[in-house]
């Protein structure tokens, strides 16, 4: 069972635990982290695993929630070791997005892992790809990319990778 801090419509904690599948009442949200691999205009994007409730078979980012307890950015560290096996240390917040039920903190960081280090969490992925940004793109226009993260990358990554290039 996976305990989540309730959050209110200003993002600030409330002293609310709920179960992660509870349903949540208006008003209410949960905290959830998004972190973005971007380095010389590649990107690190993962196949969710065909087993998945949510969108199987569609590829992503690192995703996940923040549990009882633990800040966001603490969870985007535990979330990229427990999908891909990698320990980030080198990263920041890039911007932050409500939505239905959560906010989504997002992360970035420019340290790409090589792809013989990645260690795939079969329970949560299928495999992972370091693929060039204009193909990424493409996969946004053919309907490959999950649609939690478009919005996203056009607010904040695409500016910030628009910067490392010039």
């Amino acid at each position: 069972m996976e305990f989540v801090d309730i959050y209110d419509d200003n993002m600030i904690r409330t002293n609310i635990v709920k179960e992660r599948k509870e349903e949540l009442l208006k008003g209410e949200y949960h905290l959830s982290v998004h972190l973005w691999t971007i380095c010389d205009n590649k990107i690190l994007i993962q196949k969710r695993s065909k087993n998945k409730k949510i969108c199987p078979n569609v590829w992503s980012i690192v995703t996940g929630g923040v549990i009882s307890g633990e800040n966001a950015k603490q969870a985007c560290k535990r979330e990229c070791l427990e999908e891909i096996g990698i320990k980030i240390k080198d990263y920041k917040m890039v911007g932050s997005i409500k939505r239905k039920y959560d906010f989504v903190n997002i992360y970035i960081t420019n340290k790409m892992p090589k792809i013989d280090d990645i260690v795939i969490d079969e329970k949560e992925l299928q495999e992972c790809k370091i693929i060039d940004i204009n193909l990424f793109e493409q996969m946004i226009k053919n309907g490959e990319i999950i649609d939690s993260i478009i919005e996203e990358y056009y607010k904040y990554i695409k500016p910030i990778i628009g910067e490392q290039i010039k």
